[in-house]
């Protein structure tokens, strides 16, 4: 095999070809320096800057991130990885489509000037990273060739999605549905290969002298099921179910009627729930949740409602408010919304506020106001269900292997059904891509039929 020797001529001919898609993203990059910061990394990154470490969000990421940030000194170098790292996965999956070159280009050209998918990108979040495998991933499925480790862009382009996919459970599940998928095509070679580099990866984060996750974490979708059944008045719980449940935290705050659509509702149990062995939690957990079988499928239908595909159900809460008659910021979190985004579209607050660039950064609210109106009807561009449903009806009606390049996605889902925490539109993100770019896919190439059909019709 070959070593990857770029020359200076490739990287002209890159410019050449997208300069306008690399000059739209610099600006974006120039404009939101040094990046968006998501709350969970701003968590990681304060215990850094304290000589601390955790592997909440995966040992794996926080070395990653402790890397590309400098020990959380800027988040700028971060942000722009995960710019360059996501629009190649996007450029990658797009070249599978069915499209001609120049339909490719454009619809590559319309997600880099949007701001839908660039700030996206461009937020410090291990889910920029696991959504960037699975793209690449599904658009190995969707090519149905053989994957030749000869070839050297391969073999870079693999190991790169077993580390971006190593960083978060959702990229870990599409891991294994693409060596299952693999193995189903007859890849075994590829199959087994990426196996023994994952299980090497993970076994190999458990010494990177990262600490160990607070060991409540893993509880917290469970104890978010607890809370909705012990709080219905109608729920069947028999006295050793209270006992186990009062042995967390007292009945009352239990019985507090509020959303089944947080797990973290149930966040006063978290630390008496990491004092009890894995198997008994599981074992109560099974006991309380049989008895109301109904109650804990609908909390996981609202906790995933995110995830769900038409016809049967419909996605989540709308970020902003869909009530029209109550007073605008009446109940709401930043940004004046009352539920997740689909991007943040707050401005950037903290201490990285001060590396910001002193005239370009005034731009910010402009370029923000782009995403605040995506996020109007976030209910719609952040539903992966729906999109998820739009990418496989193009794979039956446009390609050959439909079946299986939706494995990895059907292994998302099954996790986030099971364990999603809230239904935000973060965790399904690269199906909205997935659906975006096969939608416009379908639609131009439907377009380019009609055309050929009204051309070809004798005069």
């Amino acid at each position: 095999m070959t070593f990857f020797r770029p020359k200076f001529e490739d990287f002209r001919s890159l410019f050449a070809t997208y300069w306008i898609e690399i000059t739209a993203l610099s600006l974006y990059f120039l404009v939101l320096f040094p990046g968006r910061l998501n709350p969970d990394v701003e968590k990681s990154i304060a215990l850094m800057q304290n000589g601390e470490s955790t592997s909440n969000w995966s040992a794996i990421y926080f070395r990653i991130l402790q890397v590309l940030s400098f020990n959380g000194k800027t988040i700028a170098f971060a942000s722009l990885t995960g710019l360059i790292v996501f629009f190649y996965s996007v450029h990658f999956f797009i070249g599978k489509s069915v499209l001609s070159m120049g339909q490719r280009k454009a619809i590559f050209r319309l997600l880099a000037l949007t701001p839908f998918i660039p700030i996206f990108s461009l937020t410090v979040q291990h889910d920029v990273f696991a959504w960037s495998g699975t793209l690449i991933i599904v658009a190995y499925l969707l090519d149905g060739n053989r994957i030749e480790f000869s070839n050297h862009k391969d073999s870079l382009r693999l190991a790169l999605v077993v580390i971006c996919c190593s960083t978060s459970f959702i990229g870990i599940f599409s891991l294994v549905g693409f060596i299952f998928s693999l193995l189903i095509r007859r890849d075994y070679r590829a199959g087994c290969l990426i196996l023994v580099c994952t299980v090497m990866i993970q076994v190999g984060s458990l010494f990177l002298g990262v600490a160990k996750a607070e060991p409540a974490l893993k509880y917290i979708p469970l104890l978010g099921d607890l809370k909705c059944i012990a709080q219905d008045s109608d729920s069947r719980i028999s006295p050793s179910g209270w006992q186990f449940l009062e042995s967390l935290a007292p009945r009352e705050n239990w019985e507090t009627q509020e959303s089944c659509l947080y797990a973290d509702n149930a966040i006063f149990a978290y630390w008496e729930a990491g004092k009890i062995p894995v198997t008994d939690f599981i074992l109560n957990w099974a006991k309380i949740g049989i008895d109301n079988p109904r109650i804990l499928l609908l909390a996981h239908i609202h906790r995933s409602s995110q995830a769900l595909p038409l016809p049967f159900f419909r996605g989540q809460p709308n970020a902003t408010t869909t009530d029209y008659f109550i007073p605008i910021g009446s109940n709401t979190k930043r940004s004046l919304q009352v539920f997740n985004e689909v991007i943040i579209d707050a401005p950037l607050n903290g201490e990285f506020t001060r590396q910001q660039i002193p005239i370009i950064s005034k731009l910010e609210p402009v370029v923000l106001m782009g995403a605040f109106v995506f996020n109007q009807n976030s209910m719609f561009w952040g539903w992966g269900g729906l999109w998820i449903s739009v990418f496989a009806i193009y794979l039956l009606l446009f390609t050959r292997f439909s079946l299986i390049a939706l494995i990895p996605i059907a292994f998302q889902m099954i996790l986030l059904i099971g364990f999603s925490p809230l239904p935000d539109p973060r965790y399904v993100f690269g199906w909205i891509v997935m659906g975006l770019v096969s939608g416009t896919s379908a639609i131009l190439t439907v377009s380019a039929w009609i055309r050929n059909r009204t051309d070809n019709r004798p005069q």
